[in-house]
């Protein structure tokens, strides 16, 4: 009896499987200590065998990074999943989907992890005409100090911040090369390098 129930809800499902095309009520992605965390919710409904989780970095090659195996989705509730990378590409925009093997894929979202080793840091846009985040080590989110000078040694810009990074508006400054250091009140954690500025 078991088993007949059970083959009669497969065969129910198979059946269904060519009727419904997966839809996706949320899918989002966030990052915390280098790595993603991806969840989405397949609408009441939605039915399919198996999903794959893809990647890429520039949201047209897509490599598989994952896979959620058997018959997925309900015809009656919305369910819900979690998938995490564990190995995500560092300073650099990546681009998810899911893909139900036979029936598409999902709309594409993205997501920048940022990862800056100690004395170092990441700055982006380079060149820049507007905002420019600086992004550095500061894992205890210490208050640091930001210097930013000219060629001629003259500070244009100072800020604090206990983030582990700056936002700077370099709109009001002339085009060229400035230096910025970067300081907690110790010393112990200090960054140096050099932004550009383009009109």
């Amino acid at each position: 009896m078991k088993f007949n129930l059970l083959a009669f809800l497969l065969l129910f499902y198979f059946q269904t499987y060519a009727q419904f095309t997966p839809q996706l009520d949320k899918f989002q992605a966030q990052q915390k200590d280098g790595i993603v965390y991806l969840d989405w919710v397949l609408s009441s409904g939605s039915v399919c065998l198996g999903i794959k989780i893809e990647r890429s970095d520039d949201s047209v090659q897509f490599t598989e990074i994952g896979f959620v195996g058997g018959i997925c989705g309900n015809l009656t509730k919305p369910t819900s999943y979690q998938f995490e990378d564990n190995s995500p590409i560092f300073n650099k925009k990546m681009y998810y989907r899911l893909s139900y093997p036979g029936l598409g894929v999902s709309e594409v979202i993205n997501i920048t992890v940022i990862h800056v080793a100690k004395n170092d840091y990441e700055a982006n846009p380079t060149p820049s005409v507007g905002i420019t985040k600086l992004n550095f080590y500061n894992p205890k989110f210490e208050r640091h100090t930001l210097k930013v000078s000219n060629l001629s040694g003259i500070v244009v810009l100072e800020l604090e911040s206990s983030e582990s990074y700056f936002e700077i508006d370099v709109s009001e400054l002339d085009p060229g090369i400035y230096q910025f250091y970067i300081y907690n009140e110790s010393n112990t954690n200090t960054v140096s390098g050099r932004v550009l500025v383009a009109r």
